[in-house]
């Protein structure tokens, strides 16, 4: 049976980190040698770093505004797009979340239920039809042997 961890491993596995976008929650992309693009959606809570330390760094930051941890968000991702080794070492789904851990040491984690409101928490979405979702209360697989985990 295939586990969350091990679907999300294949899709991101190895995998460099090429960019993203926002819209009202972050969006992205990775490559992987074959000229696969994998995306990964982030809707809800996310973070890198442990969560005291992240709350350091957001209360630390210059601009302020109603949304305090996204100008954060977005220039984590921009340094290590462009200054770090941002390819994908290791990914883990705990429980609910996602924990993606580049080749710089930097993990990116999520944080379901440290938020109200619905939606997709989080998803991967790579080839075809294949992803792993978190949406609903629980993760699902798609696309791959035996379902959901």
């Amino acid at each position: 049976m295939t586990t969350p961890t091990d679907a999300a491993r294949e899709l991101l596995l190895g995998a460099r980190f090429t960019g993203f976008t926002f819209h009202t929650g972050f969006s992205l992309r990775f490559a992987k040698e074959r000229g696969e693009v994998v995306v990964v959606d982030l809707d809800g809570a996310w973070s890198f770093g442990t969560p005291a330390a992240w709350a350091a760094l957001v209360a630390a930051w210059p601009l302020k505004g109603v949304e305090p941890e996204e100008p954060v968000q977005a220039a984590m991702l921009a340094h290590l797009r462009w200054s770090m080794d941002h390819s994908v070492r290791d990914v883990l789904v705990e429980g609910n979340n996602l924990r993606i851990e580049f080749g710089c040491g930097e993990a990116l984690v999520t944080r379901v239920g440290t938020l109200t409101g619905g939606g997709v928490d989080w998803g991967i979405y790579g080839d075809g039809e294949r992803g792993v979702t978190f949406e609903g209360g629980e993760v699902t697989l798609t696309g791959f042997a035996e379902g959901s985990g």
